[in-house]
């Protein structure tokens, strides 16, 4: 079996991390209207085949699209207010199907992945939208957001950022350490035909949660789904803390914003996780 986790990874890690980026590339181009307005962009495409592509895998959007100073909104977004209810939501995937976009979400420990239309169940909540950093959610016929987990944090952390009162000490990222590390590098080669047609099986390969110091990130713990050998096939471990990504600090947003655009040309992908306080490295080649 060609294992497809090192691409399901990559999109459920990105997704977790691309809202900071993009929060970033507005504060670096900001628009006439206020930063606060954090409506994002959805992009919708017709999906014309199940077969994926390297073309295919680039129009996804999984990672978001890097807009530089001119952004688009091409979708009115519904403003509601934020639900009470005790739910997180960890993660949002993209899919050229709109039909096909999930998100996961946290309800009582336990993690899911949901479509537009979906119950949560134990709760009164649908989801009735997804956009990039959000959800709306319609509860007992009342319209009500669910923000991204960690989402109000970073606003805060930006709004200090602009008036100076935060100084941010960034991951060390030198030649010499990741030479010391080259022995340790496994190689995995990836099929760019193979089949990720639903989003929704993401959590049969990987879960994947935010570690926070204060309003710090930290990394991004990962653990096993119901298929634990694909997992393991891909040389994670239970508990493993992913930290970077193609050398990109996955803690640093200013580091994150380039992560969107050199995907398209991509031809190998390496993952740094911490495990156990020591930094290993997986590579993962694209024929």
């Amino acid at each position: 079996m060609i294992s497809i986790l090192p691409q399901i990874l990559l999109a459920v890690i990105c997704s977790s991390v691309a809202y900071q980026s993009a929060l970033l590339t507005l504060s670096i181009y900001p628009e006439s209207e206020s930063s606060h307005n954090w409506t994002p962009t959805t992009e919708r495409k017709v999906n014309e085949s199940n077969r994926l592509s390297t073309q295919k895998l680039q129009e996804q959007a999984i990672f978001g699209r890097y807009q530089g100073k001119s952004i688009v909104y091409q979708q009115e977004q519904i403003e509601a207010p934020k639900t009470r209810l005790k739910l997180t939501l960890v993660g949002i995937v993209a899919a050229t199907d709109p039909r096909l976009s999930s998100v996961i979400i946290e309800y009582k420990r336990s993690q899911d992945s949901y479509f537009i239309d979906s119950e949560i169940p134990g709760t009164d909540a649908v989801v009735t939208e997804i956009y990039q950093d959000r959800i709306i959610i319609n509860v007992d016929g009342e319209e009500q957001t669910l923000i991204l987990d960690g989402l109000e944090e970073e606003n805060e952390r930006l709004a200090k950022l602009e008036k100076g009162e935060e100084v941010r000490a960034k991951r060390s990222t030198s030649s010499n350490k990741r030479s010391s590390r080259a022995s340790k590098v496994k190689e995995i080669p990836l099929d760019r035909d193979e089949l990720v047609d639903d989003p929704g099986k993401l959590l049969d390969y990987v879960r994947i949660s935010p570690v926070r110091e204060g309003d710090q990130i930290k990394g991004y713990r990962v653990n096993p789904g119901k298929n634990p050998e694909l997992f393991e096939e891909a040389g994670l471990k239970a508990g493993d803390l992913a930290v970077e990504l193609n050398g990109v600090d996955l803690t640093d947003i200013t580091q994150a914003v380039g992560l969107m655009k050199e995907f398209p040309t991509m031809t190998e992908m390496s993952l740094t996780i911490d495990r156990d306080g020591e930094l290993n490295e997986l590579y993962f080649s694209i024929p």
